[in-house]
């Protein structure tokens, strides 16, 4: 007979952890975790009888709605036990247990792994089917194992993560040697930093607003902020050049506004650019804290940590924008594509400024479910999901509150630019109406002719129809968009 566990030191802590409402299953996990207690379920709740203690019967929980926070979860690629921790945070579902959410989620089909042999043929089969779909809508391109597994994730696939890749290794075997030789430019290798002290970091402490700039010269360029801690992607912004100070400040006060909060510290590896930025974080900071200065809030220009965060770009380039340069640089090359010509600069961005902004937008949401795995050089770094991390996370949230009033005060300064603006009006109705004449929709293209150089054809169609009606001198008169600068708003 096994010997009897002595509860007896630990009996005040499992019985606060019990009137806590946490689940038995819960408390023998951190009984083990805090004292390396081997202790069963079963024991754990006969001992909790013996000292006269019952769980009153638990309220019937809604099963539609536990399916449909159960599916949701599971396309943000979240494991059984992160979805259970969540979940008894939410009143309807407190005290859910991590089998309960395995049990219901295997009833509902979504099942990691399959042993029959005849299911897994015909989900290899069905695994096939997804990955030939998404390698025609171009999103997946240069998708690593994670990524992709976290891609597909989100449509509402379920599949196995390694079956995933293999599939997608078998059907684009080019792809898979990009990514063995590594033929997009290294980059190097992060400064080490010291191991930050205990506490001082967490959700909204740092905000990193970064600019990419090595499409400039195609007339596209790219910003975007990421949470230092988690690495979440708040926003991204895909458009024409826009590197004054009133297009930063739009897309702060955007990313403010939708969150209705600010972090404790934006940091920027831009200078002049981003000084209305700073301005505008500084006065919300102080709605807040009266007493603060511009220097505990707020700071620009180069930095280890903002470097960095610049890594991530690559990231971004090898998965989603590589393809773009090589190609809108190979139409340089060709003497079809020129920065000085109207015609040419109208006729890209009118053909693919939609597809870059649909794919960049995808890759962003597919990087902030996939998991980050550990760091052993630099332990103290978060891992896991940066949405389950930027969200979820049991560390220290540092957001301050936005004052409403004063958020509108300051968006009614840049008010005038519009952030999805990509071509003059008239211009962007012109090739509106010639692409549906060539029989193309940017919105909604259709699927790949070529992965190197998709929809090529119709660009050079669109191109040739551009010069002719600028040498026509016919209305209406295209052009591009003029940067917002002080003068204008």
């Amino acid at each position: 007979m096994r010997p009897r566990i002595d509860l007896d030191p630990y009996k005040d802590e499992i019985i606060g952890l019990f009137n806590q409402k946490y689940t038995t299953e819960i408390i023998c996990a951190l009984m083990k975790q805090r004292h390396s207690l081997d202790l069963s379920d079963g024991t754990l709740s006969r001992r909790l009888r013996e000292w006269g203690l019952r769980r009153l019967p638990s309220k019937r929980v809604d099963d539609a709605a536990l399916r449909e926070r159960i599916t949701s979860l599971v396309r943000d690629d979240l494991s059984d036990k992160e979805i259970a921790e969540i979940l008894r945070r939410e009143e309807a579902f407190s005290g859910l247990s991590q089998s309960k959410v395995s049990k219901t989620r295997r009833k509902m089909g979504l099942r990691l792994r399959t042993d029959d042999p005849q299911a897994r043929q015909a989900q290899d089969a069905q695994i096939e089917e997804v990955i030939r779909q998404e390698i025609e809508k171009g999103e997946i391109e240069g998708y690593g194992r994670r990524l992709l597994h976290s891609h597909l994730r989100a449509k509402g696939h379920v599949f196995p993560r390694d079956r995933v890749f293999a599939a997608y290794c078998r059907q684009r075997p080019d792809s898979l040697r990009r990514r063995t030789l590594d033929l997009q430019r290294m980059q190097p290798e992060p400064e080490p930093t010291p191991e930050p002290v205990e506490d001082s970091t967490g959700p909204n402490h740092i905000w990193h607003m970064i600019g990419f700039m090595k499409m400039a010269e195609f007339g596209l360029e790219m910003y975007a902020a990421i949470d230092e801690y988690s690495r979440y992607v708040l926003w991204i912004y895909v458009g024409v050049p826009s590197r004054t100070a009133v297009s930063v400040y739009r897309q702060y006060l955007d990313a403010v506004s939708e969150s209705k909060h600010v972090p404790q510290i934006v940091r920027t590896n831009l200078h002049a650019e981003t000084t209305l930025v700073g301005d505008a974080h500084l006065a919300l900071m102080r709605a807040a804290h009266p007493e603060i200065v511009q220097a505990d809030c707020y700071s620009s220009g180069g930095s280890s940590e903002t470097n960095r965060r610049d890594s991530w770009w690559s990231q971004l380039s090898k998965s989603s924008v590589f393809i773009w340069r090589n190609y809108f640089a190979t139409l340089q090359d060709q003497h079809l594509y020129s920065k000085t010509s109207i015609p040419d600069q109208v006729a890209l961005l009118a053909v693919f400024m939609p597809t870059i902004r649909s794919s960049v937008n995808s890759y962003v949401k597919t990087w902030n479910r996939h998991k980050i795995r550990k760091q052993p050089k630099r332990p103290w770094v978060a891992h896991g999901a940066p949405l389950y991390l930027y969200e979820h996370s049991t560390k220290k949230n540092f957001r301050e509150p936005a004052d409403p009033a004063l958020l509108e005060s300051l968006q009614r300064d840049a008010a005038i630019w519009d952030a999805e603006e990509y071509l003059p009006r008239d211009t962007l109705a012109w090739c509106t109406r010639e692409l549906q004449q060539i029989g193309f929709d940017p919105c909604n293209p259709p699927p790949r002719d070529d992965f190197a150089q998709p929809y090529r054809a119709v660009y050079l169609e669109l191109r040739r129809r551009a010069i002719l009606h600028v040498q026509s001198r016919a209305s209406p008169i295209l052009g591009i968009c003029e940067l917002p600068t002080r003068e204008s708003w």
